[in-house]
């Protein structure tokens, strides 16, 4: 016999009396809505969590205030490029 194919056992043990999902265990539908109810609520306390330790982290960093400054090398190098243009054009004007 095949090791397995087409619903055969190994060699000696015969055929397979059942298909994939259907032993009993596996048909227990009431244990079933049990452990989905149970993911389901344990997803919704997972999201709540999240969404409160979000919003709490939002907060405090509104109530630090927004630090919209550019590093001051960045702002240097800035300065200097708008400088340089504003003499180019100086040298260009008549």
């Amino acid at each position: 016999m095949d090791g397995g194919a087409g619903g055969l056992a190994s060699e000696g043990q015969g055929l397979v009396q059942s298909a994939a999902g259907d032993e009993a265990f596996k048909q227990d539908l009431e244990k079933w809505e049990q452990l989905r109810l149970q993911i389901n609520r344990a997803l919704e306390l997972a999201a709540s969590s999240l969404a409160r330790r979000l919003t709490r982290e939002g907060h405090e960093r509104l109530a630090a205030g927004l630090v919209d400054r550019a590093p001051a090398d960045y702002q240097k190098r800035v300065d200097n490029y708008f400088k340089a243009l504003a003499v180019q054009s100086d040298k260009k004007m008549p």
